[in-house]
């Protein structure tokens, strides 16, 4: 965000402080100010806000025409944009406006807009969090099944080691008898051989 575009939002901000606190004045100033910041930044998303926000300002300075002509023209670049928040804050604005003129065909009119967009607001973001609810479900189920597929392979090795350590007992056991075995052969061969009498030696005795 640019230092202008900050500024204007500083002033909006400010506006809309000294609205809430009906001091008409102060808050038209403000608002002003932000207008022109918006304006020539060409920020048509602030501009519709700030001349919603100065037709709110002269409705309740009790100037119905200037009232309609910003509301009006805040519509009109909302509708533009496809910001549907400040055409909903339109509606609401205008509606009320005609209304305290008597004007209540209007009335009812920019009432019914502003039931329309409201709800579609409200269906959108219940769609919007219907949509995250299934992706957060998605992913908890991808990293479930990671975790079990990390638990399988943990498992698989844990088995190998195992199986590798019993195999090496058990070579090492089968080598030992085989060597032992060897071993006694050759124990009992020596033995025969020192023992076994010479049949030259008798026979020539």
């Amino acid at each position: 965000m640019s230092e202008k575009a900050a500024a204007g939002e500083c002033y909006n901000d400010i506006g809309t402080v000294y609205f809430k606190k009906k001091e008409y004045k102060k808050a038209l100033d403000n608002f002003l100010i932000a207008m022109k910041l918006r304006g020539e930044l060409n920020d048509k998303y602030g501009l519709s806000s700030s001349y919603i926000n100065l037709g709110n300002v002269y409705f309740k300075q009790e100037d119905s025409k200037k009232a309609i002509m910003h509301v009006e023209k805040g519509l009109q670049i909302a509708k533009e944009i496809g910001e549907l928040e400040w055409m909903r804050n339109a509606y609401k604005s205008l509606a009320e406006i005609y209304d305290s003129t008597k004007n209540y065909k209007l009335a009812y009119k920019y009432g019914d807009l502003y039931k329309e967009v409201n709800d579609s607001m409200f269906n959108l973001e219940k769609q919007k969090k219907f949509n995250e609810m299934q992706m957060m479900q998605v992913e908890y189920e991808q990293s479930q099944k990671d975790a079990k597929a990390e638990q399988e392979i943990k498992q698989s090795k844990n088995y190998s080691q195992q199986c590798c350590v019993r195999d090496g007992v058990n070579c090492t056991t089968i080598n030992y008898t085989v060597n032992a075995a060897k071993q006694n052969c050759k124990s009992k061969a020596s033995e025969s051989i020192g023992g076994r009498e010479n049949p030259y030696k008798q026979r020539f005795a």
